[in-house]
């Protein structure tokens, strides 16, 4: 999303140093959703806050295409994808340094944190090349964010799906 969100901005008729300043506020949000599920862990455990997270982003990255232009409902919608994403962009590093300790304990984490991270970083290669396509293939941004929506729909469902079989499972010990 933040290799195509300036151009997906200039495209709606946003300048350049707004779209950019869009794209720069992501990192922003980035940081304080880290900061907010490490201060949220006391009382919402992590996975939780992350489920919260990534259903958000999933409702907001589409936001924008109810909209047109750079009208202030269009913007609005922006700022929403803009927050939610920036917010749990950068939970999937977080979490795999807390859950796969929590979920597999110290002795597998460095097997399995290193073979998920094979994966996060050849998806983070392609996934510029694939919004390209996308872009290309369908004239415009609309499948990058719905796909974008989708995964994240995905992952969010696949982080509770997880959290639940390890708790069944810590269960029945």
């Amino acid at each position: 999303m933040t290799v195509i969100l300036v151009a997906y901005l200039t495209d709606r008729g946003y300048s350049l140093p707004q779209a950019t300043a869009a794209a720069g506020a992501v990192g922003a949000f980035q940081v304080l959703g880290r900061l907010a599920c490490t201060a949220l862990r006391p009382w919402f455990p992590a996975q939780r806050t992350a489920i919260l997270l990534f259903v958000a982003q999933a409702v907001a990255l589409p936001a924008p295409l109810l909209t047109t232009g750079h009208a202030p409902a269009a913007t609005a919608a922006i700022i929403t994808l803009v927050v939610f994403f920036g917010l749990g962009y950068g939970l999937p590093d977080l979490l795999r340094g807390t859950l796969l300790v929590d979920y597999y304990g110290p002795h597998h984490y460095p097997r399995i944190s290193g073979t998920i991270s094979i994966f996060v970083v050849a998806a983070r290669a392609a996934g510029p090349l694939l919004a390209g396509l996308a872009v290309t293939a369908f004239g415009g941004h609309s499948a990058t964010l719905v796909g974008a929506a989708a995964l994240t729909a995905i992952g969010a469902y696949a982080l509770h799906r997880a959290h639940r079989a390890f708790t069944t499972e810590a269960a029945a010990s």
